[in-house]
């Protein structure tokens, strides 16, 4: 096998291969690239990859794991780790032992619980974590990433009903909790070092009747938020007085009838801004007057039928 030895990329995608045996590749240690994407893989054996001290990029996308068992990736330091679109539903508590992870995408899948135990031994490494169109209801523990510091952490379309497991977190630069319909009651209970790094929010299609200053407060510093396809029927303008910093922001696809005179008195800084598809029928002649640094506005599929006067 020495001929093969400086081989730093293998692509197996779309070759109907249904499992991987223990130390397959061990004489390919100079490889950093492994593509098994599209194939029919329903078993990953113990240690399925010893022996790759360079593999950086793993994708195992598009197949048939059911579950990851202990020691899957041991020895392993991995960029991105692809596991999306498969049909697991169960995660050993050991198996991502011995392994890092800087990028883990495990969207598509039928997990019925994330915990401390499955996911522990990727906190030094773990930077970038999707969990997202889960077929079934996903329970993610409280536990499930205490001190873990995420760039971006995304659990979107997969019935979550809580998310007390975002307060444990050392950082989060970007924040996803879009299309969860059951948050509409949402509340960012975590600290000020959560609330100071959090740059991006994504809110959209929780069932969010209402947005207030308690809320607002604990995304202070995020630049761009969406709170679109929620159930805002109006909005108190006093809830954006902490989002100095706010560049973008959607509310598009709620139900909001009205901008009131005073809408945009704290949104000064804003610079897109999305308000599409409600039912507004009246803009009050100074609503949109403090958008001072404005570049984009959509007001189109709403109920106007005035032209609408920026001062």
């Amino acid at each position: 096998m020495r001929p093969f030895a400086a081989i730093t990329c293998c692509l197996y995608d779309r070759c109907e291969i249904r499992r991987i045996d223990r130390g397959a590749f061990s004489h390919f240690r100079s490889l950093e690239y492994l593509d098994f994407s599209f194939n029919h893989i329903d078993h990953l054996a113990p240690e399925a990859f010893s022996g790759l001290p360079n593999l950086r990029t793993l994708q195992l996308d598009h197949n048939r794991v059911e579950a990851l068992r202990p020691n899957c990736f041991a020895g392993l330091t991995l960029s991105i780790l692809r596991l999306d679109d498969n049909l697991i539903h169960d995660m050993d508590e050991h198996t991502f032992r011995d392994a890092a992870v800087e990028t883990l995408n495990l969207d598509g899948n039928r997990i019925v619980r994330i915990s401390g135990n499955n996911m522990s031994p990727l906190r030094r490494s773990l930077r970038n974590l999707t969990v997202s169109r889960n077929a079934d209801p996903l329970e993610v523990a409280s536990d499930a990433f205490v001190g873990f510091s995420f760039a971006a952490l995304r659990v979107r379309s997969s019935g979550l009903r809580g998310v007390k497991f975002v307060e444990d977190l050392t950082a989060v630069g970007s924040l996803d909790l879009g299309s969860n319909p059951d948050l509409g009651g949402v509340a960012l209970a975590w600290g000020a070092a959560l609330a100071l790094g959090c740059r991006e929010a994504r809110l959209d299609g929780i069932g969010l009747e209402r947005f207030d200053a308690s809320l607002a407060t604990s995304l202070r510093s995020v630049r761009s938020l969406d709170l679109g396809a929620n159930q805002l029927r109006e909005l108190d303008p006093s809830a954006f007085r902490p989002l100095a910093d706010l560049r973008r922001l959607d509310l598009s696809r709620n139900s909001l009838e009205r901008l009131q005179a005073d809408f945009s008195r704290h949104l000064s800084a804003v610079q897109w801004i999305n308000l599409s598809s409600n039912s507004i029928s009246a803009v009050e002649t100074t609503a949109l007057s403090g958008l001072t640094r404005l570049r984009w506005l959509d007001l189109s599929r709403n109920r106007i039928q005035v032209s609408v006067l920026l001062r």
